[in-house]
Formats: C-alpha cells, structure tokens, sequence
C-alpha cells in the first residue's frame, strides 16, 4: 500500500489518485469526504474487457526515474506521460497537455491529418500509376503495329 505506514498487500487502484491502497485504506479513501468520489478499481480487473492479458495494475503509472510521483501529464511533444517534475525538468520547453483529455483530442487531430495525408498519397500513388499503365500499353501498342 503506497498510503499506509503497515505497507500492507494492495488490492486497489485510485484512478484519481494513481495510489496502490490495501483493503483497510480503501475503506479509508471511501470514507473520507475529499476522496468520496474517487473510483477504485481492483487490481485483478482488466483493463482489456475479458481479457486476462493485462491488467490494471500491469500499466506503469509511476515515472521511471521519480518512482515516488505518478505520471499525470502528457508530453505532446515526445508522446509520453510525465511526472510533475519531469515536466519541469527535462520537457521544460515542450508543449504539455492541460489535461489527458486535451492530449487525447491533439493525438486524434494528428491522427486525423495523418490519416488525410495518406488518402491523399495513396489517390496521388493511384493516379501516377495509372498513367504509367497507360504509357505502357501506348508504347506497347505502337510496338505492335511495326
């Protein structure tokens, strides 16, 4: 449990929170006013549906290289979630997300234009192909009647 002082087994999630609670703080983290409407989510549930592939509590939520700080903020700039002080740190200068809502709309908006850009190469593609078939029978054609 990353809230209590006994380091008990954690059997829980706060989505909110990110924190890893044992069965005695969520009781606690229930309880308590300001975290009333925090959701919970059991660490054995998967994240995937029906899939026992991976779960919940297989997704890092920690940062890397600050273990004791969730990483609740996204890096538009190098598509990575980041604690308060990576962002601070070493994304100083990158462009942040406000919040993983925002950086779930600018990732669909790039994906969108990408997505455009592909049709329009694929058609592009189609066309330059066209042609060169058209060139071929052509060439082919007049071969033919030599």
């Amino acid at each position: 449990c990353s809230l209590c002082v006994e380091k008990n087994t954690a059997v829980s999630q706060c989505v909110e929170c990110q924190a890893l609670i044992c069965s005695k703080c969520v009781d606690i983290h229930r309880t308590l006013l300001l975290f009333r409407s925090h959701q919970m989510i059991p660490l054995n549930t998967s994240i995937l549906g029906d899939s026992k592939l991976l779960t919940f509590k297989d997704v890092p939520i920690f940062c890397k290289e600050h273990p004791s700080y969730c990483r609740s903020f996204f890096c538009l700039t190098c598509n990575e979630l980041l604690c308060a002080y990576c962002v601070v740190g070493g994304h100083r200068d990158h462009n942040i997300a406000d919040s993983l809502e925002e950086a779930s709309l600018k990732i669909r908006e790039i994906f969108a234009s990408l997505s455009a850009d592909m049709d329009e190469n694929i058609y592009q593609t189609v066309n330059l192909w066209k042609k060169d078939q058209v060139k071929i029978l052509t060439k082919s054609g007049n071969e033919s009647s030599l």
